[in-house]
């Protein structure tokens, strides 16, 4: 492939039996996303907007409860990872690598039930370490879940970016197969399918993921 990346890039990610592909389009315009207050790309449509941080990893907003006041999603931007299966964030008060976003997830103002139990989570560099327990994750206004597994990191180490976290976007998490954010929307029946299709570009473009379903819409035909 020409590093010049003008062309195509075969980039569609599968999760469960599925197994399809698609040809993205790199050279077509991208339409406008509507932006939150912080400038961040809002989660309003069924392709989930993502950041591109160095043209080496891509975030998104990953909804970790609801205010109770306003009862507006917590969003806090996240890493959407293939490779692992955890959902985390560094809590508010956590012995991290300072996040470039300066977004904390606060465990006393939210619904987070703690099994009792802490995990360490070991990457290819890095790690994160916390309690492990559940509470609501929120993609979007439309896409919850009340009950999701995640950790409440309270230190990480060679985490260095704008991300607060980590989405684990692989089969289900751990020893005991803790089904993932995903697994759960689809059980729930808020799924149609257990599948995303990501669309990945440079740093001036918008990237996307869209989850529950394979989405075609830049896709060239005959590719």
């Amino acid at each position: 492939m020409s590093t010049s990346l003008k062309a195509v890039l075969l980039v569609t990610l599968l999760v469960g039996v599925h197994l399809k592909s698609a040809t993205i389009n790199l050279t077509k315009d991208v339409k406008a996303k509507k932006t939150t207050e912080d400038g961040f790309l809002s989660n309003d449509s069924d392709d989930l907007p993502l950041g591109n941080f160095q043209n080496a990893s891509y975030y998104g907003n990953v909804g970790f409860g609801k205010d109770a006041a306003t009862g507006e999603i917590n969003y806090i931007p996240v890493i959407f990872d293939t490779g692992s299966s955890w959902l985390w964030s560094a809590t508010t008060g956590c012995a991290c690598d300072a996040p470039q976003s300066g977004k904390y997830f606060n465990v006393q103002d939210s619904d987070f039930k703690s099994s009792g139990h802490d995990t360490t989570l070991n990457y290819g560099s890095g790690s994160a370490a916390g309690p492990v327990g559940t509470m609501t994750i929120c993609l979007n206004e439309e896409l919850c879940y009340d009950d999701q597994t995640i950790v409440a990191a309270t230190s990480d180490s060679q985490m260095n970016g704008y991300a607060s976290g980590i989405f684990g976007l692989s089969h289900k998490a751990g020893a005991n197969n803790t089904p993932t954010l995903i697994d759960n929307l689809y059980d729930s029946g808020k799924l149609d399918e257990r599948v995303f299709t990501v669309e990945l570009r440079n740093e001036n473009a918008q990237s996307s993921i869209t989850i529950g379903k394979t989405s075609y819409e830049n896709v060239k035909p005959g590719s």
